[in-house]
């Protein structure tokens, strides 16, 4: 008798432990391309890596016009800079939104296209103050976002990818100043 005991509370106490490790094993992951991860941050963090990311492509985008339409020539080197410095940190956004799994946006958000389209129906010394007046608003704009963020967000890399945005606005502005400044 004390053996079919022992042989019952054994089975039981396996039953319990196959319960119990069954519970704690991690969800299977779908396979197929539709089923996206989980993000790795909060919301406003996310939201803020979003807004970045049509931020910098219309930066880009901005820049190659102002290589293409400028007629000055301060103009079409600022253009040519705000492409290599937004594509190098277009770069280092899209690995972190990967890393941390952040859905990013495929196109511009509709207002920023149509500023993007704004600007692109100006020409000459009319595309010139134009994109001065885009660069100056947007990266002021820019700033008080990139502070905001600092303030709320809460994962250290989005942190710390405002606090960089932060000067690299402000060095932008000055620069963009200097070329408004020299135009009148």
């Amino acid at each position: 008798m004390p053996f079919i005991k022992y042989r019952i509370n054994l089975a039981l106490l396996l039953l319990c432990i196959i319960t119990v490790a069954g519970c704690s094993e991690q969800p299977v992951e779908k396979k197929s391309g539709k089923h996206q991860p989980l993000m790795v941050v909060e919301k406003v963090d996310a939201d803020f890596i979003a807004t970045v990311s049509d931020g910098v492509n219309a930066e880009i985008a901005a820049g190659k016009l102002a290589m293409e339409k400028g007629t000055d020539k301060r103009i079409k080197n600022f253009g040519r800079i705000m492409v290599k410095d937004y594509t190098k940190g277009l770069a280092k956004l899209e690995k972190l939104a990967s890393d941390k799994r952040i859905p990013l946006p495929d196109s511009l958000t509709a207002p920023t296209a149509g500023k993007i389209a704004d600007l692109n129906s100006k020409m000459g010394k009319d595309f010139d103050h134009a994109y001065i007046a885009y660069i100056t608003a947007d990266h002021k704009s820019a700033i008080d976002v990139f502070e905001k963020a600092q303030k709320n967000c809460f994962d250290k890399d989005v942190k710390a990818i405002a606090r960089k945005g932060i000067l690299v606005f402000k060095r932008h502005l000055e620069a963009i100043f200097a070329i408004r400044d020299s135009m009148k």
